[in-house]
């Protein structure tokens, strides 16, 4: 299969939502949403927020405080008792002689709330900038007063309506009557939106009056609006940037895996005669430094030991035909041959071949069955820790009395010291099993079968050695394949060759190595005579 054409990741390509995947559209929507979401809690605590009113309130309230604190002062000291009229000569004189600002309006009430005198402040300050060129109205600025008004509407519902002023007046009355000095509230007026505030007057501890100051909140008003202008600009600019930056993120992610996906599907619904090159081809992200190139290397991996298998399978079908079809050709031809053999001498040399070929198929089907099974037993059976010393000195009872059979030595050497693994231990022991029983094989009788096992740090390596011939140096690399035999042609038919096979395919799946080695001494050079064969199994301890 050839490398199908890549879409482009470049979000300028993309020309409507439906050509956006559906991960794509799902990251642009949610990043939209949230901040849509911030913006209407914003706008909403922005409206629903008293602070600015509380800060302008208490400043009011401290003014108030001061001009009774003054009243007081000018009250007459030595009389427990003051009349309404004498209140209000001083307070008229004392509100007199106070510089108030525009705006400001001070009043004072009897106890009863009884209106005693008031005044209007007229003192006018300069400030550099006009406020009053702070209200410009704006489109983004009606349509986001207009939804934060809706807002409030809808979330504020049960909020009570303001009190009017005789309301307010009555209870900054009750509180002062239960010792209270002051109470404060804004609210909207016949003059437009005020802040009021009141506090007593006291004179010899008791409350003689209220003390009432009323500003306009127009300046705070137009001074809100500015600040929220400000605010919606901001998010004027962060949506568009927001989507644009969605977009690209979203394609940076969407696309490649899109492109994987699509490369996984086509090789699921490949057909292999149709194309001169049927393998499936996986995108390189590997320049990627996240997730996405990892999951390219991993699936690019993946996909490869895929094909590896398949290719292992299709000449382990292979090597079992072949195999197979050396005894059915005897057989066939020893069959051939009974039709015609008169003798008794040949017909049971005949028989003799029939019941070789026979054993070897049983042999080597049996081989071929376990080999096939192997994988998969080896996938689905759980790895446990367990004690190497019990199992090599187990596997070394056992052989040691098959050696002793064939006039061979069986000598083990094995260190004190505990040693604990993680594997399959049965698979293990077989690996030990086919190695001694392959070097019994090889063996003469008089020879020797060196069987030890050492720790070397974070590995422990298994030796089998023999004095048997050795090997052919031709065959060291091969001796693991499927099927692959240097015996002599004496004992023809006898080994199936894949128990060499089945055991460097156990230690591969425990995470070890498995080599075979011819052995000389020390000084001797490759082509002096071998002294026997040596197999070495490393694992991780």
């Amino acid at each position: 299969m050839t490398q199908s054409t890549e879409p482009s990741g470049d979000w300028w390509q993309w020309s409507g939502i439906g050509a956006i995947s559906p991960l794509a559209r799902r990251i642009i929507i949610f990043n939209l949403a949230a901040l849509g979401v911030l913006m209407c809690c914003i706008l909403w605590a922005y409206g629903t927020s008293g602070r600015s009113e509380l800060d302008r309130e208490m400043r009011l309230l401290s003014e108030a405080e001061l001009i009774a604190e003054l009243i007081e002062l000018r009250l007459p000291q030595e009389s427990p008792t003051l009349s309404p009229q004498g209140l209000r000569a001083v307070s008229l004189e004392t509100l007199l002689g106070v510089r108030l600002r525009k705006g400001l309006m001070v009043e004072l009430y009897a106890p009863d709330l009884t209106w005693l005198s008031g005044i209007e402040g007229s003192q006018t300050y300069h400030e550099i900038s006009d406020i009053s060129t702070l209200n410009k109205p704006t489109p983004i600025l009606s349509f986001f007063k207009w939804s934060s008004e809706l807002f409030n509407q809808a979330l504020v519902r049960t909020r009570s309506a303001p009190p009017s002023v005789k309301e307010f007046m009555t209870r900054a009355s009750e509180i002062s009557k239960d010792g209270g000095s002051f109470h404060h509230g804004g609210f909207v007026s016949d003059q437009g939106q005020v802040a009021l505030v009141s506090t007593a007057v006291f004179h010899e501890g008791s409350v003689v009056g209220l003390l009432a100051v009323t500003e306009p909140t127009t300046d705070w008003a137009q001074h809100r609006v500015y600040e929220l202008e400000k605010l919606l600009q901001i998010f004027a600019m962060a949506i568009p940037t927001m989507f644009g930056l969605s977009i690209y993120f979203a394609s940076t992610i969407s696309t490649p895996i899109s492109n994987l996906a699509a490369a996984m599907e086509l090789g699921r619904d490949l057909d292999g005669g149709s194309r001169s090159d049927p393998r499936m081809r996986i995108p390189d992200l590997s320049d990627r430094p996240d997730e996405i190139g990892r999951l390219s290397n991993a699936l690019r991996g993946m996909v490869t030991a895929l094909y590896d298998r398949i290719d292992a399978n299709e000449r382990f079908a292979a090597d079992v035909a072949h195999e197979i079809k050396n005894p059915l050709a005897s057989l066939r031809a020893a069959v051939g041959a009974m039709a015609i053999a008169k003798l008794g001498p040949q017909r049971q040399e005949l028989l003799d071949v029939i019941d070789h070929d026979v054993r070897r198929l049983d042999r080597l089907l049996s081989d071929i069955s376990t080999a096939s099974r192997l994988d998969g037993d080896l996938v689905k059976e759980q790895e446990k820790p367990f004690e190497l010393g019990p199992m090599i000195a187990t596997v070394s009872q056992y052989l040691a009395e098959q050696a002793a059979q064939s006039g061979v030595a069986l000598v083990t050497d094995f260190p004190d010291q505990s040693i604990r693994l993680v594997g399959l231990e049965e698979r293990l022991a077989q690996v030990l099993v086919n190695l001694i029983t392959n070097a019994i094989s090889f063996c003469s009788p008089g020879d020797t079968i060196r069987f030890w096992v050492r720790k070397r740090d974070n590995r422990v390596l298994i030796v089998v050695e023999d004095t048997g011939p050795g090997l052919l140096d031709g065959s060291l690399l091969k001796i693991f394949d499927r099927f692959y035999s240097d015996r002599p042609a004496s004992d023809f038919g006898n080994h199936s060759g894949l128990g060499l096979a089945i055991s460097k395919q156990i230690v591969e799946a425990h995470r070890g190595v498995v080599w075979a080695e011819n052995i000389r001494p020390g000084d001797a050079d490759r082509t002096a005579p071998s002294q026997g064969a040596r197999f070495v199994v490393g694992l991780p301890i």
